[in-house]
This record gives structure tokens, C-alpha cells and sequence, in this order.
């Protein structure tokens, strides 16, 4: 016989796993072999040997190895093969796309994959599916793909290294429509169903206790807002610690003066053991901000900075107003958004978390969802002289107010002649008349 073996892929992770072994050994008329194999293993104790045809085995570590097949055949003739061989360290495929949001730009993904040096990548695949059907396959480091449509797609991303290890990775894409601010200000009261493009997500599949749909007047919130829907969480008896949340559609808005958001919300938690949240990303979630902070001028906005569990180590949001406590209506709160004025592709969510364990505490509730642009103004009058010390302070403090809100309040200033001469009065005596 002619004794020759290979493996399936010579690449395990760094935690250890199994190499396929593959006999081609040639024993040319023989009707009986013996196959004896040592995995050069010696820790593994009686797992270092194998009287398979095709063995696996499982290292618990990437290294070098000694493995030897020794083939006997019934004629009595025999062989082995001994080799050396690098059991390599697999490389972990992942990738990331720049957008969620239906737009008439291309939807650009990256290879994020993770390869032990000196080995690297010598092949990548990236295949879109919809449904069943590949409708994309490119070999480039950075493709772009244009979706037509809201449906969700399937995106594969396969890489194979120069060592000859491989790996694959699958992600759903579910593109979110884009709603254009400057065109139409947002309002979405939930009452048309699979329509508002919302969904909610959690960081544990198994708690998530969000649900849309007609409110049970059985249970929190008892009512909807306006209508008969609106999103709010059934919290599990007994509670157990949650962090989830529901996803907003994109919003573009480029040209989009003064925007504000709005909506309506109930509440049932325990002080700073349960908490909500409104956050924003510009950057397809890699990183969400909250919008505002407590006592920022916001309309009914967040009450407490104190919250356990809160999201990504902030402990920022609503929460009840004491110990166990539940509104005893609906709630509009209200907040500006110029930190986003021309941004292209803006996404909310609202989260929810809690440490459980109150049996009193339902969780959060909210409905009408607004995005548009303010419409109030307010006036600023004072009297001022430009060149009186005592005037300097109240001056800046002017200032800073409307480099603050330059969009939200008028400053007329009055400038009076005073005991020191006021230039800005000494060159304006009298009014403008046009």
C-alpha cells in the first residue's frame, strides 16, 4: 500500500477544535486494511489514536504537529506516512455596511475580519441573496450595492487565507425607508399596522418584552395615546434584567430648519431601577448619543441621572418620579434636535432598562412620534451701554445665550447714552425708518 493523508482545512480557533483527517491511501488489490493513526497529541491521552479510515481530532490549540497513518493490508505489506504539519489559527470572518437606510446612494460593506499574522487574506467572496436568489457576488474589498427595495436580504461574506483557512459569515439587511424632513415633517401615531417601519431589537433575543399593537385596556398603558395602537413593553412575571429597544426609520434632514422632536409617553417603573431613553445615531448605530440631559429645557425630559443599567454605561433618561410609581396619564415630552440639522441619514431608538424584580413596574409606553420645526420665537429686550463696565457681564452672558439659540430667540438691544458715552447710541441718535 501507498500510504498518503491529508486534512479538510488545517485551521481551528484559539480555543481549540477539530481537524478532519482524509485517508488516500492507495492499497491497490488488498480487500482488508488496518489503519493506525497517531495525532502527535500525547495529552489527549487516548484520543491521540484512531482506527478509522477518516478520523478527526481535536486540538485544543493552533501549533505544530506530528501526525503519523500507518496502513497494513491483508498481503501482508504495510506503509505509513509521518508528516509535520502547521495546525493554524482560523480567521474570523465579519463586515459592517454604512447605511440602513433606503436612499438613492449604493449601500457600501467592509470586510472587518480578524487574521493571524503573518498569514493574510488571499480570496473574499461577498454573494447577496433575496430570498433564495443571488442577485450580487463580488470579489472587491469594499463593494457597494444599490437595493431598489424594503425587503430584507441576505449577505454572505466568505474569506480564504493564504495558509488555505476559511471562514463565512451571514448577516440579514433590512433596508428602513428614508423620510426627507424638508419635504414633508414626520408624524407616525401607529395606528396603521406594518406600515411605520419601527421594530424592536434587544442585546438578549430571549428579553425583549417590547410589543406593538392594540393596547389591552386589562393592562399598562391601558390606552393608547390617540387611537387604539402604540408601542410598549409587557414586562414577564417575574421580571428579569432587560436592555431592548425600538428602532426608528431614517430621517434626512438636509434643509431641515429648527427641528424638534415629539411624542407621547406613560410610565410605570421603579426609581432609577427602571429607565427609558431617547438616543440618535449619525453613523448606522456604531455609536448612539442621547438626545439632551436632564434639566437641559426640554419639555417633560428626563428626570434622573441615577439609573442602574443604563444604556452603554450611562445612567441618563426617565425613570419614575418615586419609589415605585406609575403616571396616571400621558405625557408629551418635547426636545430640540439642531445637533442634527444637515445630516444626511439620522436613526432614533427609545430604550428601555431595568434590573427587574419590582412586581409593581410595567415598563414604558409611547405613541405619536413627531419630527418637526419649531414655530415658536422668543424676544430678548434690554438696555445696555457698550463702554460701562458693569454692563460687560450681562453683555456676554447675552452672547452666549445666542450663540446657543440662534434660531429660537430675537435680541434687541437698547442702547442707552448713560454717564459714559455709548458709541453704538452717539452714532444712531435716531432710529432707522426703513
Amino acid at each position: 500500500p501507498n500510504a498518503v493523508f491529508t486534512t479538510v482545512e488545517s485551521c481551528i480557533a484559539g480555543e481549540g477544535g477539530l481537524v478532519q483527517f482524509v485517508n488516500r491511501s492507495d492499497t491497490g488489490l488488498a480487500e482488508d486494511e488496518l489503519w493506525s493513526w497517531e495525532f502527535g497529541d500525547i495529552f489527549s491521552g487516548e484520543d491521540n489514536y484512531s482506527t478509522l479510515k477518516d478520523p478527526s481530532h481535536y486540538y485544543d490549540k493552533p501549533g505544530t504537529w506530528t501526525i503519523r497513518l500507518d496502513v497494513d493490508s491483508d498481503n501482508g505489506c504495510s506503509d505509513y506516512m509521518q508528516k509535520t504539519m502547521a495546525i493554524n489559527l482560523k480567521p474570523r470572518a465579519e463586515f459592517s455596511w454604512n447605511s440602513n437606510c433606503l436612499s438613492d446612494e449604493a449601500t457600501v460593506f467592509e470586510g472587518q475580519e480578524a487574521v493571524d499574522y503573518p498569514d493574510y487574506i488571499a480570496d473574499r467572496t461577498w454573494t447577496i441573496y433575496r430570498g433564495n436568489t443571488e442577485i450580487f457576488r463580488s470579489d472587491s474589498s469594499q463593494p457597494d450595492y444599490f437595493f431598489q427595495s424594503q425587503v430584507s436580504f441576505r449577505v454572505a461574506y466568505s474569506i480564504l487565507t493564504n495558509n488555505g483557512c476559511t471562514d463565512t459569515t451571514e448577516k440579514i439587511i433590512t433596508l428602513s425607508p428614508t423620510y426627507i424632513l424638508s419635504q414633508d415633517p414626520y408624524f407616525e401615531d401607529f395606528e396603521i399596522e406594518q406600515v411605520h417601519g419601527w421594530s424592536s431589537m434587544s442585546t438578549d433575543l430571549s428579553q425583549n418584552s417590547w410589543t406593538y399593537g392594540e393596547v389591552n385596556p386589562g393592562g399598562f398603558p391601558e390606552t393608547a395615546s390617540s387611537g387604539s395602537r402604540a408601542w410598549y413593553t409587557d414586562l414577564p412575571d417575574p421580571q428579569e434584567v432587560e436592555k431592548s429597544w425600538v428602532q426608528s426609520p431614517c430621517f434626512n434632514f438636509i434643509g431641515f430648519q429648527r427641528p424638534m422632536v415629539s411624542f407621547d409617553m406613560k410610565r410605570s417603573l421603579s426609581r432609577n431601577q427602571d429607565g427609558a431613553v431617547l438616543q440618535y445615531t449619525t453613523n448606522n448605530g456604531r455609536t448612539w448619543l442621547d438626545v439632551g440631559s436632564v434639566d437641559d429645557g426640554g419639555v417633560n425630559w428626563y428626570n434622573s441621572d441615577k439609573i442602574l443599567n443604563g444604556d452603554g454605561g450611562q445612567h441618563t433618561g426617565w425613570t419614575a418620579e418615586s419609589e415605585s410609581y406609575e403616571d396616571d396619564q400621558w405625557y408629551n415630552a418635547a426636545h430640540g434636535l439642531d445637533q442634527l440639522t444637515w445630516h444626511k441619514k439620522v436613526q432614533f431608538r427609545i430604550v428601555f432598562t431595568t434590573m427587574g424584580g419590582d412586581t409593581y413596574a410595567d415598563g414604558f409606553a409611547f405613541d405619536n412620534f413627531a419630527i418637526k420645526q419649531r414655530s415658536r420665537l422668543s424676544v430678548l429686550e434690554y438696555f445696555t451701554n457698550a463702554n460701562t463696565p458693569v454692563c460687560y457681564d450681562t453683555d456676554s452672558l447675552v452672547r452666549e445665550l445666542m450663540m446657543e439659540l440662534p434660531a429660537d430667540v430675537i435680541d434687541i438691544q437698547y442702547h442707552a447714552a448713560g454717564n459714559v458715552p455709548d458709541k453704538m447710541y452717539f452714532d444712531n441718535p435716531v432710529p432707522a425708518n426703513n
